[in-house]
Protein backbone atom coordinates (compact mmCIF):
# COMPACT_ATOMS: atom_id res chain seq x y z
CA UNK A 1 0.00 0.00 0.00
CA UNK A 2 1.48 3.17 -1.12
CA UNK A 3 1.51 6.24 1.30
CA UNK A 4 1.10 9.95 0.93
CA UNK A 5 3.02 12.38 2.32
CA UNK A 6 3.27 15.93 2.90
CA UNK A 7 6.08 18.10 2.96
CA UNK A 8 7.12 19.86 6.72
CA UNK A 9 6.12 23.15 6.68
CA UNK A 10 7.06 26.30 8.48
CA UNK A 11 5.16 28.69 10.80
CA UNK A 12 4.84 31.05 7.98
CA UNK A 13 3.16 28.18 5.46
CA UNK A 14 6.69 27.97 3.54
CA UNK A 15 8.25 24.62 2.42
CA UNK A 16 11.10 23.35 4.95
CA UNK A 17 14.42 21.67 2.79
CA UNK A 18 18.35 21.38 2.34
CA UNK A 19 18.47 23.81 -1.05
CA UNK A 20 22.22 23.91 -0.87
CA UNK A 21 24.81 21.25 0.04
CA UNK A 22 26.45 24.09 1.87
CA UNK A 23 23.71 25.14 3.95
CA UNK A 24 21.29 23.49 6.67
CA UNK A 25 17.31 23.05 6.19
CA UNK A 26 15.61 26.59 5.39
CA UNK A 27 12.11 27.49 4.77
CA UNK A 28 11.96 28.43 1.30
CA UNK A 29 9.78 31.41 1.95
CA UNK A 30 10.77 33.48 5.28
CA UNK A 31 14.46 31.82 5.15
CA UNK A 32 14.33 30.51 9.05
CA UNK A 33 16.75 27.89 9.86
CA UNK A 34 16.19 24.67 10.92
CA UNK A 35 18.51 22.13 12.53
CA UNK A 36 17.11 18.81 11.06
CA UNK A 37 17.01 16.82 14.78
CA UNK A 38 14.13 19.40 15.74
CA UNK A 39 11.81 19.05 12.60
CA UNK A 40 9.43 15.97 13.14
CA UNK A 41 9.56 13.68 9.50
CA UNK A 42 9.01 10.26 8.41
CA UNK A 43 11.21 10.80 5.41
CA UNK A 44 13.58 12.51 3.53
CA UNK A 45 12.90 12.99 -0.14
CA UNK A 46 15.30 14.49 -2.80
CA UNK A 47 14.60 16.15 -5.59
CA UNK A 48 17.07 14.14 -8.36
CA UNK A 49 17.30 17.17 -10.96
CA UNK A 50 18.33 19.60 -8.32
CA UNK A 51 19.58 17.64 -5.14
CA UNK A 52 17.43 19.06 -2.55
CA UNK A 53 16.43 17.30 0.46
CA UNK A 54 12.99 17.52 1.73
CA UNK A 55 11.70 16.31 5.43
CA UNK A 56 8.45 14.90 4.75
CA UNK A 57 4.88 14.04 7.12
CA UNK A 58 2.76 11.01 6.17
CA UNK A 59 -0.80 13.08 5.18
CA UNK A 60 -2.11 11.78 8.73
CA UNK A 61 0.28 13.04 10.52
CA UNK A 62 0.72 16.49 9.10
CA UNK A 63 -1.85 18.90 10.91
Amino acid sequence: MEMDYKHCRCGCGGIIGQYSKTSGFICEKCNKKYQLSELKFDWIASNEKTGWLFPMLKKEDAK
